[in-house]
């Protein structure tokens, strides 16, 4: 009856506009909501294949048009920084998403993004200490039996789709690293993500110091000390007493290691860039070992 279409037809008005706030994430998180992997695929083709002004234009979104207005006009920039906390609550229809004492306490929201819970504080807003901050989101994470990732600290509300990338990351690094956690930040995995990605085109072999990889062969062939010698020394910033007590040897032994190291290697210790492509050459081999 006619009762049946109305109340057909508000369903449908509902669905449609719950689709059209879940669409506005999904463009303004976008590409950053797949695999990190998959991402950096792309982002390196759009980088040989298409124009500038191609690759950084953006779908034009109702949040992103009240911040280009906020920031047009001539406010403190604590009133500049409520605005932005305000727009970042607001739906894709304008409505006010949380209430005003969540915004003036936490000053943060939570969206739902395939599959994931996301959720954005503004510190500089929020009444609570980051030590707080971070108990709270702890038992919530905890009680709710979920693992996450944390971003860095940025500046402004226009770095959400990369702290969104740097959270994805923390998580999917980070698990993998140190499973047992159910916790993760950015930035300690930050080094090895940057490793992982300098293997992405070429095995550590093919990246790694030449004559280091000599040094090497020497250890897995016939047990040669020198690989080990050399790497202990490095870590121990060329510290000579240092690196015999962690080596249980004899000054000397260990001068005399260094000798025939220097032989092979024909490095200068001295050059900043030489003893760094050393150490990166340690670390990426030892990743690849691990994996």
């Amino acid at each position: 009856g006619a009762d049946d279409r109305s109340k057909g037809k508000d369903e449908d008005q509902v669905y449609d506009g719950e689709s059209s706030r879940n669409a506005d994430w999904e463009d303004y998180l976008g590409d950053f909501a797949s695999s990190p992997r998959d991402y950096q695929q792309r982002e390196l083709q759009e980088e040989e294949d298409l124009p500038a002004e191609t690759r950084y234009a953006e779908k034009p979104t109702l949040a992103g048009h009240l911040l280009w207005q906020l920031h047009l006009s001539s406010l403190e920039p604590d009133e500049v920084t409520a605005g932005e906390c305000i727009i970042g609550n607001l739906s894709s229809s304008g409505y006010l998403q949380a209430t005003c004492g969540e915004v003036a306490e936490m000053a943060a929201f939570l969206i739902a993004h395939r599959g994931n819970a996301v959720v954005f504080i503004n510190v500089d807003l929020c009444t609570l200490s980051d030590n707080e901050i971070s108990q709270r989101l702890a038992g919530f994470i905890r009680d709710s039996m979920l693992n996450a990732g944390y971003s860095r600290t940025l500046l402004g509300h226009f770095n959400f789709q990369r702290q969104y990338l740097q959270a994805s990351l923390a998580l999917s690094v980070g698990r993998r690293k140190n499973p047992s956690h159910w916790i993760h930040h950015f930035n300690d995995v930050a080094l090895t993500y940057m490793l992982e990605q300098t293997t992405r085109r070429l095995p550590a072999y093919m990246l790694a110091h030449e004559r280091l990889l000599a040094l090497k062969n020497m250890a897995d062939s016939s047990n040669s000390p020198l690989y080990h010698t050399l790497q202990v020394y490095l870590e121990n910033h060329l510290n000579l007493t240092k690196t015999s007590e962690d080596l249980f040897i004899h000054r000397s032994t260990l001068l005399y290691r260094l000798d025939k190291i220097h032989n092979i290697l024909h490095s200068d210790y001295d050059n900043p860039e030489e003893l760094l492509y050393l150490m990166l050459s340690f670390k990426i081999l030892e990743q690849e070992r691990d994996n």
